[in-house]
């Protein structure tokens, strides 16, 4: 097969990223590897997050950087994907086990010289209820809400108990 002699390639463009506003969003993990820094020297989970955004259903990719010290994210990190159990001391993470894994996270804002603007993960977020650490003791059922007392417009129903929203946390509580 030839090609005409009008044929030119474009040049490559650079890869653009779509950049979402502060906020919490669902991720996949694409990507997940062992990581050492250029300065330090350091060994971290380089984790590649594949953000959807819950209106337009685009995507955003985010690059984050997990190391046991600050170990706030690490411990998000492993709860949002339901893996709490690994915190346990000793225990020896595999990143590649996380590929494919999906949770909660809060995205901000950073503008840098390098990468322009971009996302970075704020913090991860997770369901308290979800979390289950080993050698934790088991919690206790939830209790059920007690009923409503307060009163009411004829006619109208009472608020909701507790709002979805409330029962996420951010990651750095314990």
């Amino acid at each position: 097969m030839e090609l005409p002699d009008n044929f030119a390639a474009e040049p490559l463009k650079e890869r653009e990223f779509e950049v979402f506003d502060p906020g919490e969003y669902e991720f996949e993990v694409k990507e997940s590897t062992l990581h050492t820094s250029k300065d330090s020297r350091k060994l971290s989970i380089k984790v590649q997050l594949e953000c959807y955004h819950p209106q337009t259903f685009n995507k955003a990719i985010v690059f984050d950087y997990l190391t046991p010290n600050p170990d706030w994210k690490i411990r998000g990190f492993l709860r949002t994907i339901n893996k709490a159990h690994l915190e346990a001391g000793g225990t020896v993470l595999n990143p590649y086990e996380f590929q494919g894994m999906a949770g909660r996270v809060f995205l901000k804002i950073e503008t840098t010289e390098k990468y322009g603007k971009r996302n970075v993960v704020g913090r991860y977020i997770y369901k308290r209820d979800d979390i289950k650490i080993a050698g934790a003791p088991a919690a206790a059922p939830a209790a059920a809400p007690a009923p409503d007392t307060t009163p009411h417009p004829p006619g109208e129903e009472a608020p909701p108990f507790i709002s979805e929203r409330e029962e996420f946390i951010p990651s750095y509580d314990s």
